[in-house]
């Protein structure tokens, strides 16, 4: 009936119209969420997965996050932005394969949230990537987003320093010319950090 309250009716419904429940992302439905994006269609789970992310994020762990970043863009567009807030480094770093196995930019995504959770983290990982002599479109995006960086949050560890330290230098002896610029760049703001 017009003028009744359609998050009282979704309850009552059954099968995929009942997850339309999570157009209101109400926190106290987050149960109704995991169970639509584990057992609901493809549309039923991008909702849910959007209602999830919205009211209680940190349930998203309990889904296997690598897992959802493999089933597809949309889900991707969703996961991405939040998992800086959400995951430690170390988490980012164990998700580097589900993100390569995601899409053919895998690899760029990769870097862009570990770039947004630690910068020194991106540095030292991105060197290592640019040491192995990587695709020209993720060498463009290592250096761009090095040269770009305007201000650093976070500490350097010694530890991280000297792992940094010692890949410009292997950096240098592979191709001074090529890489001098990106290496300097790097010793200089080192010694401000």
């Amino acid at each position: 009936n017009y003028g009744d309250d359609a998050y009282t009716i979704y309850p009552t419904l059954e099968g995929d119209e009942f997850f339309y429940i999570a157009d209101y992302a109400r926190v106290e439905d987050t149960e109704h969420f995991l169970e639509g994006i584990r057992s609901g269609s493809r549309a039923t789970q991008y909702n849910c997965l959007r209602a999830l992310a919205s009211a209680a994020p940190e349930r998203l762990k309990e889904l296997g996050i690598g897992a959802l970043i493999t089933q597809s863009r949309k889900f991707r567009s969703v996961l991405l932005p939040l998992l800086p807030q959400l995951l430690s480094i170390e988490e980012i770093l164990a998700l580097r394969s589900s993100f390569e196995k995601s899409s053919s930019h895998g690899t760029i995504s990769f870097f862009r949230v570990l770039e947004r959770k630690s910068f020194w983290t991106f540095v030292d990982v991105g060197l290592a990537a640019l040491l192995s002599d990587p695709e020209p479109v993720l060498r463009q995006m290592i250096v761009h987003a090095i040269q770009g960086k305007v201000i650093i949050n976070g500490s350097l560890s010694s530890q991280l320093r000297e792992s940094i330290s010692s890949k410009i230098s292997k950096l240098r002896d592979a191709d001074r010319k090529r890489n001098e610029g990106i290496a300097d760049l790097l010793d200089f703001t080192m010694k401000t950090a």
